[in-house]
Parts: structure tokens; C-alpha cells; sequence
């Protein structure tokens, strides 16, 4: 059994592989703690917003939305989402894209 209590945990391959801050997205992603609204469900704003993506307005933010917003079609181009480094650098761009915007409140 991989990870059981006996056995100690090892160090994730991107670990290796990406610098600090790529390695500091890919844990935020992991950890559900990406800024969508959806993921920080409690502040009243997102609430009477009904949680909606501020760049497509089609759609309830959420960590896994930002992945397929059509708002942001363009980055996901030559990236595959299932390669941890394509994920991160489109995440990246999505973050940098809504700051910006102001839409990281």
C-alpha cells in the first residue's frame, strides 16, 4: 500500500523538476487553495454574486472552472493540463491575467 503509516512519504517528482514559486502554485492547486471564489465560500461578496466567474459570467468560479473557462481558451493552446508543468504555467497566466484584472480580491 503506497503511503501507509509504516512507510515513510517521498518527495513528490516535481519537486525536482520546477522552481520554488512553480512548486508553491502546484501545492496551492493541489490544496484547493487557488483564488476562485468557490474555494473560499465564506466571504459575503463571492456569496451575493452567486459565486460567478467574473471573466466569462457563464459559469460558478471554481479551482476546477479556471481549468476550462472558455475566457481563457487561448492559454490552454499547445498545454496539456495533465503535464504538471503545462498546469502550472497556465495557472500562472490565469493569475497573472486576473490580477490585472483585480478580479484576486
Amino acid at each position: 500500500m503506497e503511503n501507509s503509516w509504516n512507510e515513510p512519504y517521498q518527495r513528490k517528482d516535481y519537486f525536482s523538476s520546477m522552481t520554488v514559486d512553480e512548486i508553491r502554485i502546484k501545492f496551492r492547486f493541489n490544496t484547493r487553495m487557488i483564488d476562485s471564489k468557490f474555494n473560499f465560500k465564506n466571504k459575503n461578496n463571492y456569496r451575493t454574486e452567486m459565486f460567478q466567474c467574473d471573466s466569462c459570467r457563464k459559469s460558478i468560479e471554481s479551482q476546477t472552472h479556471l481549468l476550462w473557462c472558455p475566457a481563457y481558451e487561448n492559454l490552454r493552446e499547445g498545454k496539456s493540463l495533465n503535464s504538471d508543468k503545462d498546469l502550472v504555467k497556465y495557472i500562472q497566466e490565469v493569475l497573472i491575467i486576473r490580477d490585472k484584472l483585480n478580479l484576486d480580491r
